[in-house]
């Protein structure tokens, strides 16, 4: 049996990783941008869905606060500024960890395993594609246009499982491609387009488009983008009882009712 006070203790910790902010139907966040319109609704109806255990996202958010204490106060730093820009009535906002006024340069933490980093490096090779690019992009977008000035983006990288035995390092910086501004508007326009539909007809989008599907070992089919990653998955309308989706959407538009 674990004791009260060791709850009591990790409450603490989740308490002070919460995102804290709900979500509104006129405002969406540049690491939206590129996500399924299902997230984003189940987001407007459900609000923040916060962690309720430690895990890997909570170890990061440790990590934020930490770094975010190191920098508060310090010349010529923002620490976790915000940005929002307005397109057809929603607010496109985005938070940036951490923005070097002097230097003119973006800086978003990792915590994270060498193994996204290496992930990261080939999306570099196509950013339109990568839903992070694409986050880090926006954030850049709303900066420089907040501040007419012109900024880079770059990534320090945290990475938990390097090995100084093996010759590996914990910490590296990497800088962002950039994506040209026609492109980021383009893709905000269209997001916002959409998502201005739904509000307005108050209709569920389709499910998710890919769910990287796996077996495990035992054989069991498993979603693990929504099981792993997703923080809607206990309230997704099309995951079953078996954590995979249902086929039928007129079932489960019946059961859910409009929003």
């Amino acid at each position: 049996m674990v004791r009260k006070e060791f709850l009591e203790l990790e409450q603490i910790i989740l308490d002070a990783c919460a995102y804290g902010r709900e979500p509104l139907e006129e405002r969406i966040s540049a690491s939206q941008i590129l996500n399924d319109d299902l997230q984003i609704v189940l987001s407007y109806k459900y609000g923040s869905i916060e962690d309720t255990e430690i895990g890997d996202n909570t170890i990061g958010s440790i990590c934020h606060l930490g770094l975010e204490n190191i920098f508060k106060g310090k010349d010529n730093f923002l620490v976790e500024h915000t940005s929002e820009y307005v397109v057809n009535d929603i607010a496109i906002s985005g938070t940036a960890d951490l923005v070097d006024t002097e230097g003119k340069i973006i800086y978003d933490y990792k915590v994270t395993k060498n193994y996204t980093r290496k992930m990261f490096q080939k999306d570099c090779k196509e950013p339109l594609k990568s839903a992070y690019i694409v986050q880090l992009n926006i954030n850049r977008w709303l900066i420089e246009k907040q501040s007419k000035e012109s900024y880079d983006v770059a990534l320090p990288w945290f990475l938990k499982d390097s090995k100084k035995i093996n010759g590996e390092k914990a910490f590296y910086i990497d800088e962002v491609p950039k994506i040209d501004d026609i492109d980021l508007e383009e893709l905000v326009l269209q997001k916002t387009e959409v998502l201005n539909n739904y509000i307005e007809h108050k209709e569920m989008p389709g499910k998710c488009s890919d769910l990287w599907t796996r077996k495990d070992k035992a054989g069991n089919v498993i979603d693990t983008r929504c099981e792993l990653y997703c923080g809607f998955k206990n309230v997704c309308p099309y995951r079953n009882n078996k954590g995979s989706y249902s086929q039928d959407k007129r079932k489960v538009d019946e059961l859910l009712g409009k929003l």
